[in-house]
């Protein structure tokens, strides 16, 4: 598998890595299983390690895709997309070795 290959590059160099991704990326789990099975320190933004459930805008509002321009930024405001900014900042602060970006 590519990804396989593409990781396997890596496998020298220990790092702390956050992947970048989207929820509707399909290789996203396998990307971080790979680059954990090879000894990588990853932030898996799907499952944080706060133990909260990764941060989805349906989980503040059903109609989330619906809001203008100014709710959207009304709703950077609540308090779960305000925790989830924290946690991410803070990993990605923590994660100075690599950003990994794997696209949608």
């Amino acid at each position: 598998m590519v990804v396989s290959q593409k990781i396997c590059i890596f496998a020298h160099m220990k790092r702390k890595i956050y992947v970048a991704s989207s929820w509707r990326n399909g290789y996203y789990p396998e990307v971080v299983a790979k680059l954990r099975e090879v000894g990588h320190e990853v932030y898996d933004f799907r499952n944080p390690p706060s133990g909260d459930p990764g941060f989805k805008w349906s989980s503040v509002s059903e109609d989330y895709m619906e809001w203008s321009p100014a709710q959207y930024r009304d709703m950077l405001q609540h308090p779960k997309a305000v925790r989830q900014f924290h946690l991410v900042a803070g990993a990605l602060t923590q994660r100075l070795d690599g950003l990994l970006d794997v696209g949608s």
